[in-house]
């Protein structure tokens, strides 16, 4: 099979399957995950957009420092941003946004299902079987 579908169709289809898995993870993060404001206290610009800050946020009236990593959003030092954290590990936050937490898996299943799509439509023309024909019963 691996011949036929080919090494890089391949890799791109596991690569869909892992961002497919992160995706879904991302989801459960997001339904299991605490919501609060942290004040960023540091922000430090990284290569291709990345980015990390130190914010603080109280925790049960407790203060913590957490590490934040962002993609293409610069922050302020003193801004304010929404925060998902997890009760057992109040030191890992991630920031609450749609952007940031799904644009990335998303984009990569997209891109995936459409390569398997082509290899399966490239498939089924060389059969001799159009796309259409299932539904229409023409051959």
């Amino acid at each position: 099979m691996l011949k036929r579908f080919g090494i890089l169709n391949t890799l791109i289809a596991l690569i869909g399957v892992l961002s497919l898995g992160y995706l879904f993870y991302q989801v459960w993060y997001g339904l299991s995950a605490t919501r609060s404001t942290a004040v960023v206290q540091s922000y430090e610009s990284g290569t291709r957009g990345r980015g990390t800050a130190v914010v603080a946020y109280e925790v049960d009236g407790r203060p913590v420092e957490a590490k934040l990593r962002v993609w293409l959003l610069p922050l302020e030092e003193g801004q304010q941003v929404a925060i998902l954290s997890r009760p057992d590990r109040p030191e890992v936050v991630q920031l609450d946004n749609f952007w940031q937490r799904y644009a990335a898996p998303v984009g990569m299943v997209l891109f995936a299902g459409a390569v398997i799509g082509w290899e399966v439509l490239k498939r089924l023309r060389k059969l001799g079987v159009e796309p259409n024909s299932a539904r229409t019963g023409r051959t």
